[in-house]
């Protein structure tokens, strides 16, 4: 599992027609920015003007292209759980999936809404072990949002105990 920050500045194509690209998953819980970064990264608009999105209800695909790639995004709504929801084709999502990012926000690694952040590390292991029985090499990649708001000492906590949950978690559920 690695634990690591992504940054990619793509122009965004709109055409279904380009469905056979590889496919990226951005999964995380609801209100974590997934939404937000998509649109900051693929689409060039401003971080505050992301600040009142409204809550995403259904997969938004973006087909997104640069001189280097090419591949289509799938923005998941956080309140779906794709890699548990019995009534999801996993095996054919993940056919085409060359890596999910899994969002975290740091923000609420703090003490008053350090549940919610519990509950996205475990759905972070909970989708990991999933993927890894259908696909064992699929890259998962962990995009810790928002991590400036804390201050060094803390963001370093906070990758080391992520790192090291993860870690265990997936290990001691996963079979050799």
């Amino acid at each position: 599992v690695t634990v690591s920050v992504l940054y990619w500045r793509i122009v965004v194509v709109v055409d279904p027609a380009m469905d056979d690209l590889p496919r990226i998953l951005l999964l995380g819980l609801k209100q974590s920015g997934k939404t937000s970064i998509r649109k900051v990264v693929l689409q060039g608009v401003a971080p505050h003007e992301t600040t009142f999105l409204e809550a995403t209800s259904r997969i938004e695909r973006s087909n997104a292209k640069n001189d280097f790639v090419e591949f289509n995004l799938w923005d998941v709504p956080g309140q779906e759980d794709i890699t548990g929801d019995k009534t999801v084709d996993l095996e054919s999502t993940l056919s085409k999936c060359g890596a999910i990012v899994f969002v975290l926000d740091c923000r609420q690694s703090l003490n008053q809404v350090q549940t919610e952040f519990n509950n996205a590390v475990k759905r972070l292991i909970e989708s990991i072990v999933r993927v890894h029985k259908i696909k064992p090499t699929l890259c998962v990649e962990v995009f810790m949002h928002k991590i400036d708001a804390l201050n060094e000492p803390q963001q370093m906590d906070l990758l080391r105990r992520v790192r090291q949950q993860v870690n265990e978690g997936v290990l001691a559920r996963i079979d050799n």
